[in-house]
């Protein structure tokens, strides 16, 4: 199959703060036929809960959900098959699947670490092309693939050069989870003594989460209920803090090398970073002056940081790292 041919392809994906929604249409984008169906059975905080527990918790219920999704692609033939965050679907499922579309070309795409999720390995050798965020993952697996992550379109077009004009000086938004809320409580407070301008959108799924972190979590001791949010921002609603923003946090799960979204959104908006990943030196947009690597363990902040201005990145390293380009690498290269 040439490059340029249209393609059909069955996209399965759960649902990630709009990103599936991005990548169908960028995909439309190239001309492809999308036919998208959610990797989860059901997106509650539950199911979600007890799939990472062990996804044979709920094995009823998912098999259920993928006989309607088989039955609805039954009929089709696809060119591709691709897969992100495998969770749901064991390996008789996938097995089915590629019964089902014998000639389409199978890909896994892991935007989480492969050993944070359970029985990934069981099923990597049904796929036909397997890629990570994760680099260790490339490394350990002969067959994974390094491929990092993306900015989508929205980013690069609010980017604009008015750094010393933002409102913000460090802004956060994102999802709590392992060690965040009590870093996130320790840089803020060294912003303040700063007297810094600072933003930040704490966001639990639901008040139960909250409920069970402040009962074992040790870091939730001193929280206060008011300091959550239980409603996820529009990605529009993302952009408009950050592009108020002069310097933007970013702190990965400290089981996972790999850089999140948040820096390549932050790259594409212009904007400072602050991240706890070591690793983001190996990449070719670092920048001392741009990006900022604190240890988790012993927070520092330079003022001499703060005070720098950004320094533009080429153009064409930032299309490197775009939705656009992202996919054309995992379908055509």
């Amino acid at each position: 199959m040439k490059d340029s041919e249209h393609k059909k392809i069955l996209f399965i994906s759960p649902a990630f703060f709009g990103y599936e929604k991005e990548i169908s249409t960028e995909l439309l984008k190239r001309g492809d036929e999308v036919d998208f169906f959610d990797e989860r059975p059901k997106n509650t905080t539950i199911t979600k809960a007890l799939i990472r527990v062990n996804p044979k918790l709920i094995s009823k219920i998912t098999r259920q959900y993928y006989r309607k999704v088989f039955s609805a692609t039954r009929l089709k033939k696809y060119d591709f098959v691709f897969i992100i965050n495998i969770e749901s679907m064991d390996v008789d499922l996938l097995k089915e699947l590629k019964s089902q579309q014998r000639d389409a070309v199978f890909i896994l795409y892991m935007w989480d670490s492969i050993k944070n999720k359970k029985n990934v390995t069981d099923v990597i050798p049904l796929f036909d092309k397997v890629f990570s965020f994760d680099e260790n993952d490339a490394l350990k697996i002969e067959s994974v693939l390094f491929h990092p992550l993306f900015f989508i379109e929205k980013y690069l077009s609010k980017s604009s050069s008015n750094y010393d004009s933002s409102k913000i000086d460090l802004s956060f938004i994102g999802t709590i989870h392992s060690d965040r809320y009590k870093l996130i409580k320790e840089i803020f407070s060294r912003y303040l003594d700063l007297k810094l301008k600072t933003y930040y959108y704490l966001y639990l799924s639901t008040p139960l989460l909250y409920a069970y972190h402040k009962l074992f979590n040790p870091a939730f001791e001193s929280s206060k209920y008011r300091e959550f949010r239980f409603k996820a921002l529009s990605q529009e609603e993302i952009i408009e803090i950050f592009e108020n923003s002069k310097v933007i946090l970013d702190i990965q799960h400290p089981l996972q090398t790999g850089l999140t979204m948040r820096t390549f959104e932050t790259m594409a908006l212009g904007r400072k970073l602050i991240t706890t990943n070591t690793t983001i030196n190996r990449y070719d947009f670092y920048n001392n002056q741009n990006i900022l690597i604190i240890d988790r363990n012993n927070v520092e902040i330079p003022a001499s940081f703060l005070e720098m201005p950004f320094k533009k990145i080429h153009d064409e390293i930032l299309n490197k790292y775009s939705l656009r380009n992202w996919l054309k690498i995992i379908f055509d290269d």
